[in-house]
């Protein structure tokens, strides 16, 4: 995916794959996954790695207070 227009579109999708959760976060891949795992937004289904949208916002926003 294209970094750009990341952020449109999220609005019906929770999960988020590595590639765009770190484009939705504005940060790189090893970073947003370091993030996620001290928010608790990593989810693993099987192989497949996911992050919950929902959970980094909050992460996201309890950074910027």
């Amino acid at each position: 995916m294209r970094a750009r227009n990341m952020k449109e579109g999220y609005e019906g999708k929770r999960m988020l794959s590595a590639v765009e959760a770190a484009a939705y976060c504005g940060l790189g891949r090893t970073q947003t996954r370091q993030l996620a795992e001290n928010a608790g937004a990593v989810a693993r289904y099987g192989r497949r790695v996911l992050f919950d949208r929902i959970k980094l916002d909050a992460a996201l926003d309890a950074m910027t207070e």
